[in-house]
């Protein structure tokens, strides 16, 4: 999926960036709460699983804290 694509957000309004860094912020924050959902709904806020849903979503363990 191309970040032009991703770059569909809820409240775009909360991040002031222009052209394509904005679009590339806004498909990261959309992912990585995409990636948070599934915790969220169960009530997993254990810092463990939040890594493991960080590091998931490709981000490099070595710099994922929780």
């Amino acid at each position: 999926m191309k970040s032009a694509e991703r770059c569909r957000v809820s409240r775009p309004d909360l991040f002031p960036l222009d052209g394509q860094r904005r679009c590339d912020g806004l498909a990261a924050v959309g992912c990585v709460a995409g990636g948070f959902e599934p915790l969220r709904k169960r009530g997993d806020f254990d810092p463990v699983s939040t890594r493991s849903a960080l590091t998931g979503l490709d981000y490099f363990a070595g710099k994922v804290q929780s």
